[in-house]
């Protein structure tokens, strides 16, 4: 798998659940009421999450190894680390009617990695 596999499942996510993940003591969290999950949170299995992420950005090492460990066909690349940004950041900053719009705005390069300096800046 590579980012633009990874980028459709997140992209899918988002728009299907239509919401914010949502949690009482940190706002945007990686996982949320009635199930949701935000764009980095959709990555992470159930097995692998751990209530501590909440309120931690997505890099710190623990978070991951937990998206690695959830995603093991995925080849993690430096750019990787910034679509997740972006998408966090989107999640996070952007009502759910605007990410689609978005979304649209994030490109890939021929082998489907996230082309940061092509896309439009979200951060």
């Amino acid at each position: 798998m590579n980012d633009q596999d990874i980028f459709k499942i997140v992209k899918d996510h988002l728009l299907q659940q239509n919401e914010k993940c949502l949690n009482d003591e940190w706002g945007c969290g990686y996982r949320g009421s009635k199930n949701k999950k935000c764009a980095v949170g959709v990555l992470i299995h159930d097995n692998n999450y751990r209530a501590f992420f909440e309120g931690e950005p997505y890099d710190r090492d623990y978070i991951v190894e937990a998206i690695q460990k959830s995603n093991p066909e995925w080849d993690m690349g430096p750019t990787s680390f910034k679509m997740l940004g972006d998408l966090q950041f989107l999640h996070d900053s952007y009502f759910p009617e605007e990410w689609e719009k978005y979304l649209a705005m994030m490109v890939f390069d021929g082998d489907g990695n996230y082309s940061k300096d092509r896309s439009y800046r979200l951060t």
